[in-house]
């Protein structure tokens, strides 16, 4: 399990770098978001990258099966605690790839940006208000409760873009999760879509949630 969580944060790193680079300026020292988006593709080509993802892919399965084959209550809680941290996890690595990918262009990659915005505005809502509850509750149980100060602290890392995630509630409203019946409004808010924030804010996510995973104290099933 180290191991896989080792090369998913391998992932992370590589793909959070290719977001906050402030060395991507132009000649005006103004960031240059084109560049940028460029410099994601090129990551994300790299086979070791791809690579990476299937060992999330890998593990988020095998986590499904392990939660399937317990038959103790804790022990299922354990491994269902973890297969929603991988689907968050996987969904979020799996969307950045694939935009890095296809490199899309104009109001087009705006458009293939607004289900990455989706995810990460319902992760963060399910993450405060169930996950994480469940997780201290769990952590609780097997007698490791979780420092408190230490999830304040590390949300506080992370201050600039939860508060810009906040701001996507009437994207998600109308244009996301939704196709409002107001068309030329919701091609107003796609069009506030911004690529490097909404990167910015996906690789925040990812070192999220490797920092989530580590609060859940380690068991097999044979503890049981």
């Amino acid at each position: 399990m180290m191991l896989r969580f080792a090369c998913s944060m391998k992932l992370a790193m590589c793909l959070k770098h290719s977001t906050t680079r402030a060395s991507l300026r132009n000649h005006d020292g103004k960031r240059d978001s084109h560049r940028s988006f460029r410099f994601l593709v090129s990551r994300v080509s790299k086979p070791s990258v791809l690579l990476t993802v299937r060992q999330v892919e890998a593990s988020l399965n095998r986590t499904l099966a392990e939660y399937e084959a317990s038959s103790d209550a804790d022990t299922k809680e354990f491994y269902l605690l973890k297969v929603q941290t991988f689907i968050f996890y996987y969904d979020v690595l799996a969307a950045m790839v694939s935009i890095g990918r296809n490199n899309p262009k104009g109001f087009a990659q705006a458009v293939a940006l607004k289900s990455l915005v989706h995810s990460l505005y319902e992760y963060d809502h399910q993450m405060n208000r169930t996950l994480l509850p469940r997780i201290m509750r769990y952590a609780s149980r097997r007698r490791k409760p979780v420092d408190t100060r230490a999830v304040k602290a590390e949300r506080g890392k992370w201050r600039d873009q939860l508060a810009r995630l906040r701001t996507w509630k009437a994207v998600r409203d109308a244009a996301t999760g939704h196709y409002g019946k107001d068309i030329e409004h919701q091609i107003r808010l796609i069009k506030t879509i911004d690529q490097e924030e909404v990167l910015s804010v996906a690789s925040t996510f990812v070192d999220y949630t490797g920092f989530i995973l580590q609060l859940l104290p380690h068991r097999r099933r044979s503890d049981a």
